[in-house]
């Protein structure tokens, strides 16, 4: 599983391939279920706690994990943009007045 998480997240990947992985975890999964094929797939997304199996579509999952590295890989740039200003290794403090614009603790 992790070698498809490492692809979802680092790679820009065509649906097209992903439609077709989760039209065959739906069809096991309702078979798992006892489900008909013609049946919605409402009950494979719904949570436990509402009796579901709370899958998501890989569609979807693909998109939060690219947008989760993004938002690791912005950090990471923006700390160190942060450290070359401050000269000293970052607070969550100065990220916060460094994208507020503030002029405190030596940012110019």
């Amino acid at each position: 599983m992790q070698c498809v998480s490492f692809h979802l997240k680092n790679g820009v990947l065509r649906k097209g391939p992903l439609s077709l992985i989760d039209r065959d975890i739906k069809r096991i999964r309702k078979k798992y279920l006892n489900l008909p094929q013609r049946s919605s797939a409402e009950p494979l997304y719904l949570s436990y706690q509402k009796g579901g199996l709370n899958l998501l579509p890989i569609n979807v999952v693909a998109d939060i994990n690219q947008s989760a590295h993004l938002g690791q890989l912005q950090m990471a740039f923006l700390k160190s943009v942060e450290k070359k200003h401050i000269r000293r290794p970052p607070e969550p403090q100065d990220l916060a007045n460094y994208l507020c614009g503030g002029m405190v603790g030596g940012l110019c």
